[in-house]
């Protein structure tokens, strides 16, 4: 089960799917909302990629997750981005003071990483 706020990006899932099927479904549908749409314990694992970060509500989504994930599943949330934690982040600007570029050294770097929120 994929879902996404975005009507845009499930459209374009969709459409992959039916190139190559991996047996996704698809939902249009707010983070905030799941505890409303799947019953408690539906699911053995939840995955989010650099999307809770962006979430005007943060708790709904987490208390959501806590419900429909199953007591002995698992969860994994994917909160920064290297565009973010690059030790060297600096904005080209042109004559005006516009930026026009980010520099970016060592976007590719893995490993241990901490964020405090």
């Amino acid at each position: 089960m994929g879902i996404d706020i975005s009507e845009r990006m499930v459209e374009h899932a969709r459409r992959r799917e039916d190139e190559e099927s991996l047996g996704i479904d698809y939902v249009v549908l707010d983070a905030a909302d799941i505890a409303a749409r799947w019953p408690a314990e539906s699911f053995d694992m939840v995955v989010s990629c650099i999307a809770l970060q962006d979430m005007p509500e943060p708790e709904r989504v987490l208390a959501g997750i806590r419900s429909i994930t199953r007591s002995d599943g698992r969860v994994v949330l994917l909160v920064d981005h290297p565009i973010q934690t690059a030790s060297c982040r600096e904005w080209e600007k042109d004559s005006l003071g516009r930026k026009v570029a980010l520099r970016l050294d060592r976007y590719f770097d893995s490993g241990y990483r901490m964020a405090t929120w």
